[in-house]
């Protein structure tokens, strides 16, 4: 799941940062987050998907898709610590992304 997400994240990244340079595109950290959290969700349920068809990786199949379901719902609990979008230098606040991660 972690490999599955990193690579999303990065490659939402690039996109973006092409559509930055090229198109002009402003864009925010907050939307840069939900964009990277959605994405890497449907990418975890297409996998799972596709491990489900195939008789030798059904069980992983499963497991994956039960998790990327348990990933979709809100967070039940707040983060102990302060959350922020990026990690600032010198600072005790958690990545958003990261805090959410955590409580699953």
């Amino acid at each position: 799941m972690w490999r599955i997400m990193s690579s999303v994240c990065i490659t939402m990244l690039w996109m973006q940062r092409n559509r930055a340079i090229f198109q002009q595109e402003v864009t925010t950290v907050e939307l840069n987050v939900q964009k990277c959290w959605t994405t890497g969700l449907r990418q975890l349920q297409a996998v799972g998907k596709r491990e489900l068809r195939r008789p030798d990786t059904i069980l992983h199949g499963t497991k994956l898709l039960l998790c990327s379901a348990a990933m979709a719902e809100a967070p039940r609990e707040k983060s102990p610590k302060g959350t922020s979008p990026v990690q600032p230098p010198n600072s005790y606040e958690e990545p958003a992304l990261l805090t959410r991660l955590k409580i699953y």
